[in-house]
């Protein structure tokens, strides 16, 4: 049975009585939501601890390296104090016989790449009587873009 009345012209509502079959419909509404929330909290208890993990254990990030077979890169930080500068020559001390010594670098210095902080390699030369390779303070320079 449906009783209808008129509120306005424009708005009809509808108004059903209590029955037996709007009992089935709310036990089985209220069974959906539970089902829902129970899915819903399932959901979270399983994946939050996954994105925790994921955002804690992610790995940092590296400036862009033109070969991956290199095992091995040292950071050098170049800074200036003063005005800016391009294409500037900037000497770099290293100490490769420690490096030679412990198998990250080839005994004649042949493997040294430089690059910028985007990974573009810069050209770079060795001084070789002061004291050149394989040396505690092997003088490497190279032409930094800008500093």
């Amino acid at each position: 049975m449906k009783i209808v009345y008129k509120k306005n012209k424009n708005i009809t509502t509808s108004v059903r009585p209590h029955s037996s079959c709007n009992v089935v419909e709310m036990i089985w509404g209220a069974i959906v939501k539970r089902k829902v929330l129970v899915f819903s909290f399932l959901f979270l208890l399983v994946t939050l601890p996954i994105l925790y993990l994921v955002i804690k254990y992610q790995s940092p990030i590296q400036a862009a390296w033109f070969d991956d077979t290199f095992a091995y890169r040292q950071t050098v930080a170049i800074t200036n104090a003063g005005t800016a500068q391009t294409d500037f020559q900037v000497a770099i001390t290293l100490n490769t016989s420690a490096l030679i010594t412990a198998g990250k670098m080839q005994s004649d210095c042949d493997d040294i790449r430089i690059t910028d902080i985007n990974g573009k390699i810069l050209p770079h030369w060795i001084e070789e009587s002061n004291p050149g390779c394989n040396q505690t303070t092997t003088k490497i320079w190279t032409k930094a873009p800008s500093i």
